[in-house]
């Protein structure tokens, strides 16, 4: 039964539909009520994590269109339906409730995953275990030769000049930024002010485009140049390399293949936790 908020109406939706949204080719923000914790430990695949606790302070960069439609769910516990109310004195117009929570979403054949980003590990999974993907282990990347460090580190600097945000590399008495520390090479740099944001929203997304183009530009004037020691000779020999466990490259395709439609016709309008 829908529960009516003044003007506007809260409806619940099966485990079964919400199944069915997801698979098509809709618009759908699919919200976590639970706190983050409990999120982590198990979830549907698209979904994002908005805490009731902290639910105002996060909607605006998970769903900033009022229209967007929205799903909230939970545990059984209540949060969602407290959320879908708060949601609704927001402003937003299409909310509704998951009937069951993640129970119900189970008993219908769905499956619930832990940790972050879910959606975006599994398609790096399948698209390392697809198209052999090389991979490089820390203890190859350690092995980056001394004499290849002066390009990078000059190249922080050139840019940090015009303007970058980046680590900016300090000379020593000797003007020159590498030098050596226990017999490995070494070198000081400064370190960029900034925070770990927890929900990425499109402003972000903006200005990471902007920053990089800033960049494009301003390496366009550094000189140094160096063959790129990832680049095609290096896929060439690596490619036979198996680049994951086989078990682990059957389950990211599996889940991919079985909860993954792709819906590249179809672009959602609103950024953050869409279903494509």
């Amino acid at each position: 039964m829908s529960k009516e908020l003044g003007n506007r109406c809260l409806t619940p939706i099966s485990a079964t539909q919400l199944r069915q949204r997801l698979a098509g080719h809709g618009e759908l923000a699919l919200l976590d009520a639970r706190e983050q914790g409990v999120h982590y430990r198990g979830h549907p695949f698209y979904a994002s994590s908005a805490p009731l606790s902290r639910l105002e302070m996060l909607i605006a960069g998970l769903v900033p269109r009022r229209s967007a439609p929205i799903v909230v769910f939970d545990g059984g516990e209540g949060p969602a339906q407290l959320a879908a109310d708060r949601l609704a004195e927001l402003g937003y117009t299409s909310v509704e409730i998951l009937q069951g929570g993640c129970a119900a979403w189970q008993a219908a054949g769905g499956e619930l995953f832990s940790g972050i980003n879910v959606p975006s590990k599994a398609f790096g999974e399948f698209v390392e275990h697809a198209y052999e993907t090389p991979r490089i282990t820390a203890e190859e990347l350690e092995k980056l030769r001394a004499s290849e460090l002066p390009f990078y580190l000059n190249l922080m600097a050139h840019l940090a000049r015009h303007g970058i945000p980046c680590p900016q590399p300090i000379a020593n008495l000797d003007n020159e930024y590498l030098g050596t520390l226990n017999g490995k090479p070494a070198s000081m740099v400064t370190c960029v002010p900034g925070a770990d944001l927890k929900q990425v929203n499109a402003g972000h997304c903006a200005s990471i485009g902007s920053l990089l183009a800033e960049m494009h530009l301003a390496g366009a004037s550094y000189r140094a140049q160096m063959p790129n020691p990832r680049g095609p000779r290096w896929w060439k020999l690596t490619r036979g390399r198996p680049c994951r466990s086989r078990s682990a490259a059957a389950l990211a395709s599996a889940t991919l293949r079985n909860t993954v439609t792709p819906r590249a016709s179809s672009r959602p309008s609103t950024p953050g936790p869409t279903s494509w």
